[in-house]
């Protein structure tokens, strides 16, 4: 069992354990799948609102996109998955929902919806790390999957609009569009 109210996303290491962002608390779990049992459970400073994961096997690593909070600025954290500590951060856009690794190119892709963009950072080494580039995307784009052998990143959105009386966000008909992005 774990203490969270909001379980974000898990990642399965291929060795019997998954790790789990927790949003609130902002915290990782390590979980034995065979055991059902919690093996490590890390607090994640400079990370508030935990929310998404990837998993680099090579030389475990855990990527961790952090939504921010009203004293912490959204970034993605670069986690030792054997010991829990957080080795790297770097400040991405508001409001993020995907993280994806690709092995082959060393490139970490952080997507956020209300940023409006995806932040592409480079992994040199397993404790060095570099942005590369910041995607523009449009408000909305934040969930994305990744085409591994074609090496092209694929997200989802829709144009949206604020009722300000109700503060609620309002979905435009007809207006669901998916994206792709590849480098040339």
């Amino acid at each position: 069992k774990v203490g969270t109210v909001n379980a974000e996303y898990a990642e399965g290491d291929g060795k019997g354990n998954f790790y789990l962002a927790s949003r609130d608390p902002a915290k990782l779990y390590r979980i034995d799948v065979k055991n059902l049992k919690v093996t490590a459970e890390w607090e994640t400073p400079g990370c508030a609102q935990t929310n998404s994961l990837a998993y680099d096997a090579a030389n475990n690593r855990l990527f961790l996109g952090c939504r921010g909070s009203d004293t912490v600025k959204p970034s993605l954290a670069v986690v030792n998955a054997e010991t829990g500590a957080v080795i790297y951060t770097t400040e991405i856009g508001a409001n993020n929902d995907g993280v994806i690794f690709d092995p082959e190119t060393k490139r970490i892709f952080a997507a956020n919806g209300n940023g409006a963009n995806i932040n592409i950072v480079e992994q040199v080494d397993a404790n060095t790390y570099k942005p590369l580039e910041v995607l523009s995307t449009r408000p909305t784009v934040k969930t994305i999957a990744y085409d591994q052998k074609n090496k092209r990143l694929f997200s989802m959105g829709a144009e949206t609009s604020m009722d300000l009386q109700t503060k609620k966000v309002i979905i435009m008909p007809n207006s669901f569009t998916v994206y792709s992005y590849v480098k040339n």
